[in-house]
């Protein structure tokens, strides 16, 4: 568990972190088309469908993993009364738990904070106001030659790409296929993908044996490390 070594006084919020200190490790596995994007086509439906697989396997990190389940589990106990239209009870608010003060104990509100995007309410695990970043480390399996990643102009994959907006909370109702149906709450990875700070792509051959799939079939293990740039109230509980 990180503890807050060099916070000064009640009213320190946060601790410079240099380098950036691991909070958690976990994977997450991708299986289904991933074409690239281009100048002409965002990959839209592709990017919810991805969007779509990893919703299920973080919702159930957030069911279950030691640090997640009880913030998740206080988090949907203020829901309970929102959607009573009963007033939530003031340590489940945003201003933190009435016996310590929000600067000792960060409330579920705090911890996890939907965007709305068009209908949906997307809730990110690594986000800016928690002082978090991620790096992933992915085994890319597809239907080619292993390597090959960097195209003929330089530039990664753009299958990458896809993968990383997959990934993220959309930025708006347009990258939301029209009428699709959402999950309440949608549970992404990360708030922006500009919180990757480290990336590492491993490529092999997808062996598939007598399952006939298309060109753009690819098997997906993305191993995810998150880590704090600062230690604050808010990341310090989050720590394996």
């Amino acid at each position: 568990m990180l503890t807050p070594t060099s916070l000064r006084g009640h009213n320190a919020e946060r601790t410079e972190l240099n380098p950036a200190v691991e909070i958690m490790r976990f994977t997450l596995i991708y299986d289904g088309p991933l074409p690239a994007q281009t100048a002409h086509d965002g990959r839209v439906e592709y990017k919810h469908n991805i969007r779509l697989q990893f919703h299920d396997q973080l919702k159930d990190l957030w069911h279950t993993h030691p640090t997640l389940t009880d913030k998740h589990h206080a988090w949907m106990l203020s829901e309970s009364y929102r959607l009573k239209g009963e007033s939530v009870p003031y340590e489940l608010t945003s201003g933190g738990n009435p016996a310590m003060g929000p600067a000792h104990m960060a409330s579920p509100a705090q911890i996890i904070e939907p965007q709305n995007i068009g209908s949906g309410r997307f809730v990110s695990l690594v986000r800016d106001a928690m002082s978090m970043v991620c790096e992933l480390e992915i085994l890319f399996l597809r239907k080619e030659p292993k390597g090959h990643l960097i195209n003929r102009s330089g530039d990664l994959d753009n299958r990458i790409k896809v993968l990383f907006d997959g990934l993220r909370v959309p930025l708006s109702e347009s990258e939301l296929p029209p009428a699709a149906e959402l999950p309440d709450p949608f549970f992404c990875l990360l708030e922006d993908d500009r919180l990757i700070t480290r990336v590492s792509v491993t490529s092999e051959r997808l062996l598939e044996g007598s399952i006939p799939t298309s060109n753009n079939h690819v098997r997906l293990v993305v191993n995810v490390i998150t880590r704090a740039t600062n230690l604050t109230w808010l990341n310090m509980g989050l720590s394996d």
